[in-house]
């Protein structure tokens, strides 16, 4: 066989591995996006139970968070309650009530 036939057998070797690995990648291709899509369909199922166990957590913090405020806020309202009247019972004392 003579150096054309080798290049002919050459070409059509090399047109088989171009049309092969093209194939390759293209399946690749295709198994990613059908693969994004299952995931694109099973993400939002997901993400509503993580936003309602996130919400439950919130709840529970905000909970917290009045049981252990509301104390504190009660005390200071009583003092601003009792400063207040102690401060218009001076002034009242003082006759200086309307001023």
């Amino acid at each position: 066989m003579n150096l054309r036939g080798w290049s002919y057998i050459a070409q059509i070797v090399l047109s088989l591995e171009a049309l092969v690995l093209l194939a390759l990648a293209l399946l690749i291709a295709y198994f990613l996006v059908r693969g994004m899509n299952a995931v694109l369909k099973a993400v939002p199922a997901y993400l509503r139970q993580a936003h309602q166990i996130l919400e439950q957590a919130r709840g529970y913090v905000e909970l917290a968070c009045r049981l252990l405020i509301s104390p504190i806020t009660a005390v200071e309202s009583f003092l601003a309650k009792v400063r207040g009247m102690w401060q218009g019972l001076r002034k009242w004392l003082a006759g200086d009530l309307f001023s």
